[in-house]
């Protein structure tokens, strides 16, 4: 089985070392769907979820962070209910993108983000 390192834990610099795991950044999903080092939600299950439209996206002051409920509102993926973007590959940040502007994601109060996931960017302006 192939080691794998958190992304959170990447962009941190941490890496495999002589440090125990989760410490050194080694990451398995448990059983819940969850990073072992992060805890956020496995990024398959948050698309998926996305997708079939069954959870709120709670915006944060974080460009890397949202908080994920349920429709009753009760946290998805542990306790917290987190997911980071860090975890997203491309082809899903480009989804993820594509659903936020057809309007099918769900979000929570206030109904936009404070801050914009740090992967998207404002459509330019085109100027008459």
């Amino acid at each position: 089985m192939t080691t794998q390192i958190c992304p959170r834990a990447a962009e941190n610099g941490a890496d495999l070392s002589m440090m125990k795991p989760p410490f050194n950044g080694e990451m398995v999903w448990r059983e819940d769907n969850t990073c072992s080092y992060c805890g956020g939600l496995n990024p398959e299950e948050f698309m998926r979820r996305l997708e079939a439209q069954d959870i709120e996206v709670g915006p944060t002051d974080k460009n890397y962070k949202v908080y994920v409920k349920d429709l009753e509102g009760k946290p998805v993926g542990g306790p917290s209910g987190k997911f980071y973007f860090q975890h997203l590959n491309p082809d899903q940040m480009t989804r993820f993108i594509e659903l936020y502007n057809e309007c099918k994601i769900k979000m929570g109060y206030p109904g936009h983000f404070y801050v914009s996931p740090f992967f998207c960017k404002p459509a330019p302006t085109q100027e008459s």
